[in-house]
């Protein structure tokens, strides 16, 4: 459990979102400091917003302007945020200010409450540990191996050969499918799996083209693979093992879910 500090807005093209602060942000004073947060959508969904950091005293300042064409990508309105703190330990918030304008009642709801996620870093290693349980599944070692075979221990999308980057993906996952059968997954490069599996990376199984959410898209390599990079096919011998047409299809469903939430 962590304290975090929760905006909700409660009016305008914001309406519903919820910025959300681990109380820790604020803990130092701090003359221009990098930072990400949670921005938590009206259906659950969860996006990420940058800015820059002043704290001093019982005022902090979260400049989003600072990073305007990642918060653009992002969906982000571009300010200034303030907060007046009501202690010096700064965990209560007393009013909030965006672009100079003091914001009421009507407009937002702040709270400071314990919650079991409190960063985008929380939410990424929770990841990390779920994937390391699918890594150490039996099975899971002669599925990579069904794979090198397939495409010549080869990333399908990316063409990376270092044995050591490379992971074996489920298409469909263990959870819903445990099916260990090479139509059944994708070897990829380990940067690429954990997209994969977050929803930051999909497969358009018509095209068989890599797509990556707004948020993937703020790195270069992977702007420069969105709608190009190509699913590599099977080796010569292997083309039963081709990935499952049904199966892209449904993963493509949920990952296109995943970014309208």
């Amino acid at each position: 459990m962590g304290k975090v500090i929760e905006v909700t807005w409660l009016r305008w093209d914001s309406k519903g979102y919820t910025d959300v602060f681990p109380v820790e942000e604020f803990a130092k004073e701090v003359q221009g400091a990098e930072r990400l947060h949670i921005v938590r959508g009206p259906k659950g969904g969860t996006n990420h917003a940058r800015y820059m950091l002043k704290v001093a005293g019982r005022v902090a300042r979260l400049d989003y302007a600072f990073f305007k064409t990642f918060n653009d990508r992002h969906g982000m309105e571009i300010g200034v945020m303030e907060f007046d703190f009501s202690n010096l330990s700064r965990t209560r918030v007393d009013a909030v200010r965006w672009n100079g304008k003091i914001l009421r009642g009507t407009d937002i709801r702040v709270q400071t409450r314990s919650v079991a996620l409190a960063s985008v870093a929380d939410i990424v290693t929770e990841s990390h540990r779920a994937m390391a349980k699918v890594l150490l599944r039996p099975g899971q070692v002669k599925f990579r191996a069904e794979l090198d075979r397939v495409y010549g221990a080869r990333c399908c999308l990316s063409g990376c050969n270092v044995a050591w980057a490379l992971e074996g993906a489920h298409i469909d996952s263990f959870a819903s499918a445990p099916s260990y059968h090479a139509g059944n997954g994708l070897l990829l490069r380990r940067d690429l799996h954990a997209l994969f599996d977050a929803q930051k990376l999909g497969i358009d199984p018509s095209s068989r083209t890599a797509v990556f959410s707004d948020e993937a898209l703020a790195w270069p390599e992977y702007k420069a693979w969105h709608k190009v990079a190509k699913l590599a096919k099977p080796q010569a011998g292997f083309e039963n093992d081709a990935p499952s047409a049904p199966r892209l299809k449904a993963r493509w469903e949920q990952f296109m879910k995943a970014q309208n939430e």
